[in-house]
């Protein structure tokens, strides 16, 4: 299964865990490739880094360099239209369905 990580998500199996960190846990054990494009990466480390400053003792860097290392670079994809209310989640909605993903 392919799977598209909302910035969301990421950011809260990193620094709060639950159920969110159970998605990481389980892309950790390659029960799912991880797509990720440029401008999704951008996001994921512009949150990162934005969150590190409240919370100093969680290390994020790690997580971010295993993305890149092991999870699917993709391209990324454009539309001339906005997709979503959200403009900065039509990212997501490009990247998942022309790679057969799903967003979670």
């Amino acid at each position: 299964m392919k799977v598209v990580l909302d910035t969301n998500v990421l950011i809260s199996g990193i620094f709060f865990g639950g159920l969110p960190r159970a998605v990481l846990d389980a892309w950790a054990a390659e029960r799912f490739e991880l797509l990720v494009s440029p401008s999704i990466f951008d996001e994921y480390v512009r949150t990162c880094d934005r969150l590190s400053s409240s919370y100093q003792s969680l290390e994020h860097k790690s997580i971010l360099a295993l993305i890149i290392g092991h999870g699917n670079l993709v391209p990324d994809t454009t539309s001339s239209e906005p997709i979503t209310v959200d403009t900065d989640d039509d990212k997501f909605m490009l990247c998942a369905p022309g790679h057969e993903a799903i967003i979670v």
